[in-house]
């Protein structure tokens, strides 16, 4: 599985989750992944309120395109985690009527 954000790849991540809505707009996304201050690619990653494209792959096949919605940072004295939530872009789904 590879989860690239505006184009580019992130290497490192942990524990994603979809929940596919069918009756929904959109479906959501999680996951987490290491921020390392020193790393610009990751200010540009984990950047709040940017609401990024983020595009999931598997097998060189598109699982899910979408948008981050938001990163949860924690203040801890080990080095954490942090969770990356968004949820998935609509296309047509949203101007149909069901």
């Amino acid at each position: 599985m590879e989860i690239s954000v505006n184009g580019k790849k992130l290497n490192f991540f942990n524990q994603f989750t979809l929940s596919l809505k069918y009756d929904a707009v959109a479906s959501t996304f999680a996951f987490q992944a290491y921020f390392n201050p020193e790393n610009i690619t990751h200010k540009e990653f984990l950047k709040p309120l940017q609401y990024q494209d983020c595009v999931v792959t598997h097998n060189n096949e598109t699982v899910i395109t979408g948008t981050i919605l938001s990163n949860n940072f924690t203040s801890e004295s080990a080095p954490q985690l942090v969770e990356i939530n968004g949820y998935s872009k609509t296309g047509v789904i949203e101007d149909s009527t069901i």
